[in-house]
This record gives C-alpha cells, structure tokens and sequence, in this order.
C-alpha cells in the first residue's frame, strides 16, 4: 500500500471506531473498547435485534458473520423461540448445520436440534446427526433415504450406535 492509499485506509478505520464508540458511549453496559462483534452479541442478548440490525449495515458486517453472531447469542442465552423464528425468518446464509452445533453445545433439548437436522440437505449428514442426538427412529428414516450404495452402511451404522 502506497502513503496515501495507508492514510484512507487509517483515516477510515479511525472513523469508523468513534462512530462505534459513539454508540457505545450512549450504552451503559459497554466499556469503549470493545469490538463490533462484542457490541452486537450483547444487543443481541438483550433483545435489541433492530438495533443489532442497524450495526451491522451501518458498519458494513457480512450477512454471514451477523449470522453467526446472533445464532450464538441466542444459543447462548438458551432463546430456542427466538433462535427457531431466526432460523426460519429467511434461507440462512450459514446454513443449518451451524444452528444443530450450536443446540448440541449449548444443551439445547431433542425436539429443537431435530428440527435444524431435518432442515440439512444431505441425508447421511442427517442420519449421522440424527444418531449423535440419540434419536433412533429419526436416523432410520434418514438412512433410509440415502442412495442405494450407501443405505446399506447407514443403516448398519444406525443400527450398530443405537442398539436398544
């Protein structure tokens, strides 16, 4: 980078830090030094989604990276309503398995980790993930749907973890 394209850039990123610092300062909960992705997942943790939103065009943040910002906040705070109405709000950028790894860590019940695996493409994947969360007749139905050469082995897989 030549001089004057460094002094821009600089002159940007130091713009867009006091604009930051801005809205944070007008926040109790946030120290000034904090960064975009701290700021948003706190919103996100209180509930201030719109606000979040904002943020996140306001600075120009990837849709991908919001996304995993707001699902890991939401898992985090155990929100499963609100992670389930994110999820189905708009084709996730993500995609689902992200959502699925999320509920496992964050100890999220059956019912709703089975919903994001319904949602992945490929029925091995959901077969594999479908016998990860214990549910047995689910990763049946999966394994029945893959294709012929590999049936056979995910239903032996099945049936080998989930020996009743």
């Amino acid at each position: 980078m030549h001089g004057r394209e460094r002094d821009k850039l600089h002159a940007r990123a130091l713009e867009e830090t006091q604009r930051l610092s801005k809205i944070v300062s007008n926040h109790t909960a946030f120290s000034t030094q904090k960064s975009l992705r701290y700021v948003m997942r706190i919103l996100v943790l209180e509930g201030k989604f719109k606000l979040a939103q904002k943020l996140r065009t306001d600075f120009n943040m990837s849709e991908r990276h919001s996304h995993w910002v707001k699902a890991a906040a939401l898992a985090n705070k155990h929100d499963w309503n609100n992670l389930e109405m994110f999820a189905n709000d708009k084709r996730s950028p993500i995609g689902y398995l992200p959502f699925v790894e999320l509920c496992q860590q964050h100890g999220a019940p059956k019912a709703v980790i089975s919903k994001y695996i319904a949602k992945l493409y490929d029925a091995r994947q959901r077969a594999e993930l479908y016998t990860q969360a214990g549910l047995k007749h689910e990763a049946q139905d999966a394994a029945a749907t893959t294709s012929n050469v590999t049936k056979s082995f995910a239903v032996k897989a099945v049936g080998f973890f989930m020996k009743d």
